[in-house]
């Protein structure tokens, strides 16, 4: 049987979350960029990227925010591990006091 390991659930969940804060920051860097060279630029063609560059960060943000997610339940499984892990510890000190009494009382019945 595997066992349990909730740190490496914890380590994927803060993968994920570092990659949110990554993607984030390119998106900021994107935006700053674009304010900074496209402050002259005008008419259809700029309207048409302004058009495109909306949706590649609608799409920046669903990413961060499903990264995000992905990172919480990540946390939420490692948090589970660990109950799993407490309970299957008090399930095996029960059988094993249940086996010492009654080891104890076949002690005491011969």
């Amino acid at each position: 049987m595997r066992k349990l390991d909730s740190s490496q659930t914890l380590a994927l969940a803060q993968k994920f979350q570092e990659a949110a804060v990554e993607i984030r920051q390119s998106k900021q860097l994107l935006e700053n960029r674009l304010k900074a060279v496209g402050s002259g630029w005008q008419g259809e063609a700029r309207n048409k990227f302004d058009q495109s560059f909306e949706e590649t960060t609608a799409r920046y943000d669903q990413f961060e925010k499903d990264l995000l997610e992905t990172s919480q339940e990540l946390r939420d499984a490692a948090v589970k591990i660990e109950e799993r892990k407490a309970e299957i510890a008090r399930m095996e000190e029960l059988e094993r006091k249940r086996r010492e009494e009654r080891r104890e009382r076949n002690r005491e019945g011969r």
